[in-house]
């Protein structure tokens, strides 16, 4: 499954994103100081106040509302 987690960078987003990887999921680490990339996470400058997320385009497997 593909996930998206804000605040990658963070408290939160440090704890979570190793249990979904462990999991099998492909995360998409968005934040302003995203994760490294690796196999399973796609690293993602973005923020959340702007449309699409900031982003000039959004990776596939992700919908913006």
């Amino acid at each position: 499954m593909n996930i998206l987690v804000t605040g990658a960078s963070g408290f939160l987003g440090k704890t979570l994103i190793p249990k979904l990887i462990a999991r099998g999921d492909i995360v998409f680490g968005l934040s302003r100081h995203p994760p490294e990339a690796s196999e399973m996470v796609v690293p993602l400058v973005g923020d959340v106040t702007k449309p699409n997320l900031g982003l000039k385009q959004v990776p596939q497997g992700i919908s913006s509302l």
